[in-house]
């Protein structure tokens, strides 16, 4: 028999399947329904009896007799082709007559013995593969399906090439299959597979070989077949996205070729999950439906909820075909999977893939734009990540991680604006751009960024606060730069701020932003445009075009005055400072800079006063400064500077008012030794000298002072308690003067002089002698230093200390008894001659004759006392006779006094005259009339008394 056509086998196929696979419509849902579907039931091939009604009687009549007929032939010595033939017809008769449901189980039986015994006597019988197949099929009737298996296994290994081999073998694969005898039902759907694809059953066999392979978890060994019959079910596909629409037959193949497809994606995937489409294909031939393979493969994984693995199906599509039309939507598809599952991070990454790959300007759009669709899921994913990794770095804490998440984030916000140039969201996004930038650490790029949202998208709602945000970062760009680019970093920065001040007048931060701006620009030493800033803010509060609290106008008025000391416009600094204290309390912390600054105003206004040569309102500014600030360094100097002013004026009281004023406010100053000159001078210029006297002894106690300063002052301080009549403060302070400085020795003896002056005044006998002692012992100790002054001065200090001494025995009177007054009379008397020995010993003329003269009058004084003396209890002669012994004691001396006052006279020769020449003369002519004018022999020393 000739094979049938492949279009034949096809029809012939579409009739088995009609009654193999009974309501077989959508494709099944599970591998159990599949299994159902194929007609893998157990009475899929099970040979039912016939309708007893679908019968004629006479048919049962006619079978009967036939049936007799032939057992009677087996009773006969028949020739062998015969009874073979009678009992195949037999048993053929007994299985259609039991088939039909017209006989019992008894005529089944004996059929089937029939065609066994028919095998066994005549085993080259050329009907036998006929017989084998009609035994396997009463066998099946019968129930023993066992041996029907091992009929149609006999009849198709043994006769492979009769008609019957491909159904046999089929049927046999089939009832092994419905057993769960995986691997033998592979042996026979295999057989039928090779006999090539014009066997009739030859794509239902390798359909169920991939099945039964599938059943043994052989999976590699499964997806051949499943291929191969597809390619012959599915018509050459175009890039088509479901090639199965395309089958062309009946029904039964429709579904069949629909389960191939679900079971060759059941294999795929039990292999290597979703890549594992891929990795078959790798170095293979792609079948040409390959499109709706990945298509199912795809919805089958998410079908059972494999989201990942669905999604590596498609990623493996769009990686194995990036240009194919479809790649986009199978990357969507496959970031969807990711999404359903909630797997989060891999479905980012595959939006960053998408967003990579398909954004307009890739390479897979060659140029051309892309659909409106694409390009909205595009706009979706990018949005996605940007947010994300913006959300991400958040919540990050490490500082480099955070960092880096914030410029991912920056990086797709600006993909977001270079892609989508139409964005109605493009403001918005801007400012999320800049936001992601600023937070990681890209200042001077958010602050470009920031100010580009504020200015170059017209009117938006972001546009103040993104005005704002440009400031703010510009600032901060400040703080990070090296110190060579800080101006100009800072030069941006107020930039930003005067720009928002002139954009957003109504801006509520709009004070603080001017205020920022005029503060840099003052730390830059723009004071002019500080100043200005600072003056525009003031003066719109003032109008009330902005508010402005008071801590914001205390600073911009603070600006403003020290934009004026710094441009040394001193006149509107002390206005401005004037102004600003009289709006904050003295606690604020600004107010005593403020002070100090209202006081350094003054005080440069004095100086230039005074530069001017005006240094009568330059000691008004001075004295104004310090009265600013009395408790500031510059106050002192300038209380100093106006005493200066007033003295260079000579105006002597208000110099000595300021300077004495400076002097007890800041006594520790440096100035104060300087004050004390000044007033020195001042006091003694203005015939005030105690007071001149009072500075110069507080310029003598500094150790500061040079020491001709030093030495000068202690002098005049004594000298001016001199002249002020202040004679203890005086003595005190040449005494002082003394100690300091005891050389040169004249003018130490002079002020020596003074003290015994001073003492001799106040009748301090004591005093005055120790300092007459003390011209003396000067003089002796002078050395080179000694001179016919202090000689002089010395000689006339040994003539006082002598007249003390003879005033001092002349104070003693000889009462009696004689005897012990005369001896303390005596001792006296020879002190005093010593002194004046030791006086006229100085060789000065004029003071030795006062010496002289003293001598003179020591003797007459004491013969005078003689004469005069308390005379004893005596009367008459004893009186007279003691009378007569007093004068012969006294004229000695009277003598000794002539003599005296004779050498005084001597000197006359020589051309001295003096007040002791003429009181010697005097007494002479008191004492003998009549011998004065006698010239008498000088004495160079005055004999002993006795």
């Amino acid at each position: 028999m000739m094979k049938p056509s492949p279009t034949k086998a096809r029809l012939l196929l579409a009739i088995l399947l009609a009654t193999a696979l009974p309501g077989c419509q959508s494709p099944p849902q599970t591998i159990g329904e599949m299994i159902d579907r194929s007609g893998q039931n157990p009475d899929r091939l099970r040979m039912r009896r016939s309708d007893p009604t679908s019968t004629s009687k006479s048919l049962d009549e006619n079978s009967a007799t036939a049936i007799n007929h032939y057992e009677q032939i087996l009773t006969l010595n028949s020739a062998p082709e015969t009874r073979a033939e009678a009992l195949r017809r037999a048993a053929d008769l007994r299985i259609k007559a039991a088939d039909s449901g017209l006989g019992d189980d008894a005529n089944l039986h004996r059929g089937i013995a029939l065609y066994q015994q028919l095998l066994a006597e005549f085993p080259h019988y050329p009907n036998n593969d006929h017989v084998l197949y009609q035994l396997a099929r009463a066998q099946q009737l019968a129930s023993e399906d066992d041996a029907s298996i091992t009929s149609l296994r006999n009849l198709a290994e043994n006769y492979p090439g009769s008609n019957r081999a491909a159904d046999a073998s089929f049927r046999a694969a089939e009832m092994l299959f419905l057993r769960s005898n995986y691997e033998e039902a592979v042996v026979e759907y295999a057989r039928v597979a090779a006999m090539g694809e014009n066997t009739l059953f030859y794509d239902m066999a390798q359909y169920k070989y991939g099945w039964a392979q599938y059943k043994l978890a052989n999976f590699e060994a499964a997806i051949p077949p499943f291929i191969a019959l597809l390619n012959r079910l599915i018509p050459t596909e175009d890039n088509q996205l479901n090639g199965l629409a395309a089958v062309s037959g009946a029904a039964q193949v429709q579904g069949m070729s629909s389960d191939a497809m679900r079971a060759l994606c059941l294999s795929l995937a039990a292999i290597d999950g979703g890549r594992s489409i891929g990795r078959y294909f790798s170095g293979k031939n792609e079948p040409t439906y390959y499109v709706t393979l990945y298509d199912n493969l795809g919805k089958l994984l998410l079908e059972k909820r494999r989201f990942t693995d669905a999604a590596g199906v498609f990623e493996t599509f769009v990686e194995t075909h990036p240009d194919h039309k479809l790649a986009p939507r199978y990357a969507s598809q496959s970031i969807n999977a990711y999404d359903s599952g909630g797997f989060t991070e891999p479905a980012l990454l595959a939006r960053e893939d998408f967003a990579e790959r398909y954004s307009p300007l890739s390479s897979y759009w060659q140029g051309e734009q892309p659909p409106v669709e694409i390009l909205r899921e595009l706009r979706g994913y990018m949005d996605e990540l940007a947010k994300h990794y913006h959300a991400k770095a958040q919540q990050t804490k490490d500082e480099t991680e955070r960092r880096a998440q914030f410029a991912i984030a920056a990086n797709w916000y600006q993909q977001i604006l270079t892609t989508f140039s139409d964005d109605p969201e493009r403001a918005k996004l801007n400012q999320l751009y800049a936001d992601a930038l600023f937070d990681g650490g890209q200042t001077e790029a958010a602050a470009q960024q920031y100010t580009i949202t504020a200015y170059d998208y017209g009117a938006h709602s972001g546009a103040a606060d993104a005005a704002l945000a440009a400031v703010k970062a510009w600032r901060r760009y400040t703080t990070e730069v090296p110190e060579q680019q800080h101006r100009d970093a800072l030069s941006k920065a107020i930039a930003a701020s005067q720009r928002l001040a002139a954009s957003f007048p109504n801006h509520p931060e709009k004070p603080a932003v001017l205020l920022g701006a005029a503060e840099d620009l003052y730390g830059m030493e723009e004071y002019q445009q500080a100043l200005d800033a600072a003056q525009i803010l003031v003066s719109d509060a003032a109008t009330g075009n902005v508010t402005i609290s008071p801590a914001q106008k205390t600073k911009a008025l603070s600006l403003i005055a020290d934009a004026y000391f710094a441009l040394e416009n001193y006149p509107q600094a002390e206005q401005a400072y004037a102004s600003l204290l009289g709006l904050i309390g003295s606690e604020d912390e600004i107010a005593a800079l403020a002070v100090e600054r209202l006081s350094v105003s003054i005080y440069r206004q004095g100086e230039a006063a005074r530069d001017t040569g005006d240094k009568q309102q330059a000691a008004q500014f001075f004295l104004r400064a310090a009265d600013a600030n009395p408790n500031s360094a510059l106050a002192a100097n300038a209380s100093y500077d106006a005493g200066v002013m007033w003295f260079d004026l000579e105006q002597w009281q208000p110099a000595s008012e300021t300077l004495e004023l400076f002097r007890q406010r800041y006594p520790q100053h440096a100035l104060v030794a300087e004050a004390d000159k000044l007033l020195a001078s001042a006091y003694q210029k203005s015939d005030q000298p105690a007071r001149a006297a009072d500075a110069y002894a507080r310029i003598a106690s500094r150790t500061t002072e040079s020491a001709d300063t030093l030495l000068s002052a202690s002098l005049l301080s004594a000298q001016l308690y001199d002249k002020a009549g202040q004679t203890s403060q005086a003595a005190t302070a040449y005494e002082q003067h003394l100690q300091r400085y005891p050389d040169p020795v004249e003018a130490a003896i002079k002020i020596r002089q003074r003290l015994a002056e001073i003492a001799k005044q106040q009748n301090d006998t004591p005093r005055y002698q120790h300092w007459l002692e003390e011209m003396i012992l000067a003089d002796q100790a002078a050395d080179a230093q000694r001179s016919d002054f202090t000689r002089s001065v010395a000689a006339q200090a040994s003539l006082e200390l002598a007249r003390g001494d003879i005033a001092a025995a002349n104070t003693i009177a000889l009462t009696h008894p004689i005897a012990k007054s005369l001896p303390r009379r005596k001792q006296a008397m020879e002190k005093a001659i010593a002194s004046l020995n030791r006086t006229a010993g100085y060789g000065i003329a004029v003071i030795a004759t006062e010496a002289t003269h003293e001598l003179g009058g020591l003797y007459r004084d004491f013969a005078r006392a003689l004469m005069h003396s308390q005379a004893p209890a005596l009367s008459g002669d004893a009186l007279e006779q003691y009378q007569i012994m007093l004068e012969e004691q006294a004229y000695p001396f009277e003598e000794k006094a002539i003599v005296a006052f004779e050498t005084n006279l001597q000197r006359l020769q020589q051309g001295i005259w003096n007040a002791g020449i003429r009181n010697s003369a005097d007494a002479l002519a008191d004492m003998v009339p009549a011998r004065y004018g006698k010239n008498l022999k000088t004495e160079d020393s005055y004999e002993s008394l006795f």
